[in-house]
Parts: structure tokens; C-alpha cells; sequence
């Protein structure tokens, strides 16, 4: 009795653990044939990649067949995801159509005794019966799994496609990944990929800087390594002089047209198109120059190339000062000690002078002629037949005052201290008031200059009457030509009745000559 019952304990186990090796036979047996759709989706799609198609198609095109493969890829999962577990009366029956025992016994093993349970002899029966049932659940087998793909692709297009897929591996094993990659890349994208983009800023030649790499040609558009990165939490923006030019060049675009979109604090964005093609029609080119900072778009068509943002470092006005007081020399020479500074060079520096007002002749009756500061009464009348000087003809040009230059190290140095000795007695405004500041002109063309001060001009001191008569008389002629009149009546009355007033023949016959060319000359 002991010896049945383990029997049957040991028949029960059994035919449990065939029953899950059932189960898991039939949801294999699902799976094969559903992961077939999801393989042939992935297969199909693989061949088109190596094969090239992508890159044949449009843009729409290739748009339209990505989205049919996504939709077949999410139908094959669904059609996957259907799958179910089989239940046990579903896995007794597979064991027992795989295994071709007659009479169903695993079915017969589970059934049980009821109307006539208290009947011995019913229960002797039944119990030979389950022995009989045992027998048979220890002949019944699990089955291995049969899928039986052949019948949903009875053609075998499953190994056409499975052939397809090696050879295309085998042939394009150096570009499996590059073309596989490139499905997702459509045709316009693929071009700006093939396309060189060189970008660079070019600062004003004065600064003696380099120029700044923006877009390294080489390197693949797109990439970190093609563009200088200027957005992100540790990225800087790239900073170059004012008036830096910047080149945007670009090649491999076709018949898209390269422009430069350039966006300054609080202005609207301005669009640069191209100006010119270098070469060849396939190089585009656009050019700017910077002289504050802005954010710059590099654009193909309507697509964005690339992003910089740039600071612009002003180019500050140069700075010029006097280090110590003027000094005057000895000879009539002005000492002036300066200093003067830029950020890129110093290219002039030179003293300034402005006349504060013209130089008028001392007062007196008309026809009065007053030389080293004596009057001679009526002397224009005497001397020049009655007649007085006066200005019927407009006033000639102003000459340009000399240039007072001061001394500037060679090599536009960005400092210069030095002092210069400018000979200002000779000057024509000398022994004048004027206005005077020093200013400086760096190598990028801006000036400087120090505040403005009024002085009376120093001028060489002459103490014979002779001497300063006659640079007086050329003080008013320097100053307005149209004194020539009077210069030359000045003149007649020094040299008139010249026995004991001059006693320098070769200074009277000076004179004279200086009378005579005044009254030659017709300018």
C-alpha cells in the first residue's frame, strides 16, 4: 500500500515538471515565430543601410522610410508583447499530443472519484486504474519545441534575408557602423557633414596679435573639434581686439547659400549674406569686422552651422602728460618732458599751438606807422605820396603753423618718456598768447592730448631798436600778408636817411632788398 502510494507521489511530481517543461516549450514556441517579425524589421533595415539606399532618397523620402520601419518595429513588439502562458489544461494536452500516448492518461491522471468514493470496490478499481494511469504519465514526454516558422514563411525569405545581412556585414565591415549611423543622418545633414567650414578672426595688424582659430576645417562639421566652444557652464566667451575681421568660409554646401547672422546687445539680429566666391563656385565666403561684442550664428540656408559668442576688447585712446614744468633754455628753446602711453603703441606725439586772437598794430591816427614801439606821426602820408594802408582784397589762405614734433622711440612702443627741445623762438607766433596741449596719435590712428593751457610763447630778446623794429615788422607781415603795405612802409622809414642809424652796410643793403621783393611780389 505504502509502496502504490509513493508510486503515484512520485508519477505526480513527475508529470508536474512536464507540465512546466511544456508551458515553457509552447511560450518558446510563440516567441520564435513572433521574434522573427521584430528580426526581419531589424534585417530589412540593415541591408538598406549597407546597401546605400539612404543615401539615394530625399529628405522627405528618407523621412517617410524611417517612420514605416519605426512602425514596424513598434508593431513586432506588440505582436511580440501578445504572447501568453499556457495554461495547465493547454500544456497537458500538448504533452499529450506530442507524446502520442492513446487515451489521454495525463487528463485521466487528474481526474478523481466522487459518485461511489465509500464503494470499496469502486475504490480498489480506481485505485488500479490510477496505478495503470501512473504507468502511462511516466511514458509522456514534454516535446521539444516546434515552432514550425516554415509555415508563416514557407518561401525560407528568413534565410534569403539572414544571407543578405553576413554578406552585406562581410563586405562593408570597415563602414558597418558609419552607414548604419548615417540612416538617421538625412542627405542635407550628410552634406554639412562633408563640408569644410573655416572660421577665424583676424585682429587689426597694429596689435601684433595672432589671429583666433573659430572653426578648424579639418575636423568634421558638427563636432566639439571643429568648432570653439563657447556656451556651456565652463566655456568662455573668445575675446579679440575691436576691429578684429572675421572670415567665414565654407565649402561643400552646394546650392545652399552661407551667411553670418551677427547679434549685439539690445540691437536686432543682422544678417550678412555672401559677398563673394573664392575660386570655385562651391566656396562661399562672408566677412565682417567687430568693434563690440556680439553673438555670432554661422547659417546654411536655415540651418545653424555654428555658435560663437565674442567679446570685443576695446582699443582705448592713447594717454600723453608732462612729467615736469617747461624749461626754457638759454637760446630760446622750450625743455618739455612727457610721457605718453597706449595699449598697442605710440606712434606721434607733437606740442599744439592755437593763436588766441590776431595781432593788431598798435593804435594811432591812420597813416601813423609805428616801429619798435615808436610812432611816427602821418609817416605813410610823407613816405607814400599821401596814401594810407588799408585792406581792400580779401585775406589769403592762413599757412599752416610749423609742426612742433616731439621725440617717440622707434617700434611704436606702448610707453615713451622723453623730452624734446622744440626751438620755438623761431616761430611765428612767438612772443605771442597762445593755447597749447601736447597731443598723441597711437597706431590704430585715435589721439590724445593733455588739457589745454594758455602761455605767451617764448621768443628770443633782441635789444637793439634796429633788430627789434624788424621782427616786428615781420611778426605783422607772418601774421596777415595783407600788412604788406605797411611792412614795406616800415621798412622805407628805416632805410630812409639810414647815414648814423645803420652802420652795417650789408644790413641796409638787407633791407632794402627785402623792400624792393615785397613790392615785386604779386602773391
Amino acid at each position: 500500500m505504502e509502496h502504490d502510494l509513493d508510486f503515484r507521489l512520485r508519477a505526480s511530481h513527475a508529470l508536474e515538471r512536464k507540465i512546466r517543461l511544456a508551458q515553457w516549450a509552447g511560450l518558446f514556441e510563440q516567441l520564435w515565430v513572433r521574434m522573427w517579425a521584430l528580426l526581419g524589421v531589424a534585417g530589412l533595415f540593415a541591408l538598406a543601410s549597407m546597401t546605400g539606399l539612404w543615401d539615394r532618397l530625399s529628405d522627405v523620402a528618407h523621412l517617410a522610410g524611417l517612420s514605416l520601419f519605426a512602425l514596424a518595429g513598434v508593431a513586432s513588439l506588440l505582436y511580440i508583447r501578445r504572447v501568453k502562458w499556457l495554461s495547465r489544461d493547454e500544456a497537458i494536452r500538448r504533452i499529450e499530443r506530442v507524446s502520442g500516448v492513446p487515451h489521454r492518461p495525463a487528463s485521466s491522471y487528474e481526474d478523481t472519484l466522487t459518485a461511489t468514493a465509500n464503494d470499496p470496490a469502486s475504490r480498489e478499481i480506481w485505485r488500479a486504474h490510477r496505478t495503470r494511469m501512473a504507468d502511462a504519465v511516466g511514458k509522456l514526454k514534454p516535446g521539444s519545441p516546434e515552432p514550425r516558422t516554415d509555415k508563416h514563411d514557407p518561401f525560407a525569405l528568413r534565410a534569403l534575408l539572414a544571407l543578405g545581412v553576413v554578406s552585406g556585414i562581410a563586405l562593408t565591415s570597415d563602414t558597418l557602423f558609419e552607414r548604419l549611423k548615417g540612416a538617421f543622418q538625412l542627405a542635407s545633414s550628410k552634406a554639412l557633414t562633408a563640408a569644410r567650414l573655416d572660421a577665424w578672426a583676424t585682429p587689426p595688424a597694429y596689435t601684433g596679435r595672432p589671429p583666433v582659430m573659430l572653426a578648424d576645417g579639418n575636423a568634421p562639421v558638427g563636432t566639439d573639434k571643429a568648432i570653439a566652444v563657447t556656451e556651456g557652464p565652463n566655456a568662455k566667451p573668445l575675446k579679440v581686439p575691436s576691429g578684429s575681421a572675421i572670415v567665414i568660409r565654407m565649402s561643400g554646401l552646394g546650392s545652399k547659400p552661407l551667411s553670418l547672422e551677427l547679434t549685439r546687445a539690445g540691437a536686432k539680429p543682422e544678417l550678412i549674406t555672401t559677398e563673394k566666391r573664392d575660386g570655385s563656385d562651391d566656396v562661399q565666403e562672408v566677412r565682417t569686422s567687430l568693434t563690440e561684442g556680439a553673438t555670432l550664428r554661422a547659417l546654411a540656408g536655415d540651418g545653424q552651422l555654428a555658435k560663437w559668442i565674442i567679446d570685443v576688447i576695446p582699443d582705448r585712446a592713447p594717454d600723453i602728460a608732462m612729467t615736469k614744468k617747461m624749461e626754457l633754455t638759454e637760446r630760446g628753446s622750450l625743455k618739455v618732458s612727457y610721457k605718453a602711453t597706449d595699449d598697442y603703441g605710440v606712434a606721434s606725439a607733437e606740442m599744439k599751438l592755437e593763436k588766441i586772437k590776431p595781432l593788431t598794430v598798435p593804435g594811432g591816427e591812420p597813416g601813423d606807422v609805428t616801429v619798435g614801439g615808436t610812432t611816427f606821426r602821418n609817416f605813410e602820408k610823407i613816405i607814400g605820396g599821401g596814401k594810407t594802408a588799408q585792406f581792400s582784397r580779401p585775406r589769403p589762405p592762413h599757412t599752416r603753423p610749423p609742426q612742433l614734433p616731439l621725440k617717440i622711440a622707434a617700434g611704436s612702443p606702448k610707453e615713451a618718456a622723453d623730452a624734446t627741445y622744440l626751438d620755438v623762438a623761431s616761430h611765428p607766433w612767438a612772443g605771442q598768447r597762445v593755447r597749447m596741449h601736447l597731443a598723441v596719435k597711437d597706431v590704430a590712428g585715435q589721439m590724445g592730448q593733455t588739457e589745454t593751457v594758455e602761455m605767451i610763447l617764448p621768443e628770443r630778446k633782441f635789444t637793439k631798436p634796429l633788430a627789434r623794429a624788424v621782427i616786428e615788422q615781420r611778426r605783422y607781415l607772418l601774421d596777415d600778408p595783407r600788412y604788406r603795405d605797411r611792412v614795406m612802409t616800415a621798412l622805407d622809414g628805416l632805410t630812409f636817411a639810414a647815414e648814423g642809424f645803420i652802420t652795417d652796410t650789408r644790413v641796409f643793403l638787407g633791407l632794402r632788398t627785402v623792400y624792393h621783393r615785397l613790392g615785386r611780389d604779386a602773391t
